[in-house]
């Protein structure tokens, strides 16, 4: 999209050096052309690699104070990247778009309890993640760290937290 938008804009200076009368349109164009480019190109995070400013991306793992293995977190905010992966912010607590149901649920005050049947199912109904670094936004609310925590109200006193970031450092020699 990138490379058509700016084939696009050559072509545009091209027209716009022949031909004075439309000079004025294609440089408003121009203008919008720029502005859409600025919109789909990605942003990066510049952040240090302590817990208060790790964030969590693509691939982080999550854990449930009563689930009985750690899960999958998944952030779909493509156009902002930490580590190469997208990153997420403390809205993105949503079963099936960024939380996947855990192996199993362990709390006795789990709605769908079945004292014939262990471990219960797990549908984690989370609220926002609680920011901890709130001054660092993306897009309108603040970033994810590894030390957010969102609360269960599917099975009340659940705590889900980051136990991985799911970035990678790799160092060669």
């Amino acid at each position: 999209m990138l490379d058509i938008i700016n084939d696009s804009l050559k072509r545009l200076e091209t027209i716009s050096n022949n031909d004075e009368n439309i000079k004025g349109s294609i440089s408003n164009l121009v203008s919008e052309l720029n502005n859409i480019k600025i919109l789909l190109s990605p942003t990066k995070l510049n952040l240090s690699s302590s817990a208060s400013t790790l964030t969590p991306s693509m691939t982080a793992q999550i854990k449930c104070s009563f689930s009985l293995a750690p899960g999958v977190y998944l952030s779909t905010r493509v156009k902002t990247l930490a580590g190469n992966l997208p990153a997420s912010n403390i809205t993105d607590s949503k079963l099936g778009a960024n939380i996947l149901p855990f192996a199993g649920c362990t709390n006795p005050a789990n709605p769908t309890m079945n004292p014939f049947v262990f471990p219960w199912v797990c549908i984690p109904n989370l609220s926002p993640f609680i920011p901890t670094n709130p001054t660092t936004l993306l897009e309108g609310a603040p970033i994810n760290t590894m030390n957010s925590k969102a609360m269960c109200t599917f099975a009340p006193g659940g705590i889900v937290n980051f136990i991985s970031s799911g970035q990678i450092n790799v160092k060669t020699s």
